[in-house]
Parts: structure tokens; C-alpha cells; sequence
């Protein structure tokens, strides 16, 4: 597996990890109330921008160097 491929899946791996923490921390804000519903909805937030950002280095990836 060449270097590229690897950071591939490294990538897509990372992406993925952030999009179930920002899916928990929704979740147990949709649970919560208050200051503690604020701050769970701001970290799945953070989440999510963590997704976008592991999701658009794997996509600055050549298409050819992807597994």
C-alpha cells in the first residue's frame, strides 16, 4: 500500500471517528438542558468541523492515489 493510500485511510478512519463523537454529543444533547445542552451541541459542532476537515484532506488526495 503506497504512502498516498495510507494516508487515504487514515483520513476516511479520522472523518469517520469525528462524525460518531459529533452523533454521541448530539445525542446526549438532545437529552440535556441548559448550560449542559450549550456546551454538548457546541463540542458536536467542533466535531463536525473536525469531520469536514479530515474528509477534505482525503479528498485533496489524487483520485488515482486512492485504494
Amino acid at each position: 500500500m503506497s504512502r498516498d493510500a495510507k494516508a487515504a485511510s487514515r483520513f476516511r478512519g479520522l472523518s469517520a471517528s469525528e462524525r460518531n463523537s459529533a452523533d454521541l454529543y448530539s445525542g446526549l444533547a438532545d437529552a440535556a438542558t441548559g448550560e449542559r445542552r450549550e456546551v454538548l451541541t457546541e463540542l458536536a459542532a467542533v466535531e463536525r468541523r473536525h469531520a469536514a476537515h479530515w474528509a477534505t484532506r482525503h479528498r485533496g488526495l489524487d483520485d488515482s492515489q486512492r485504494p
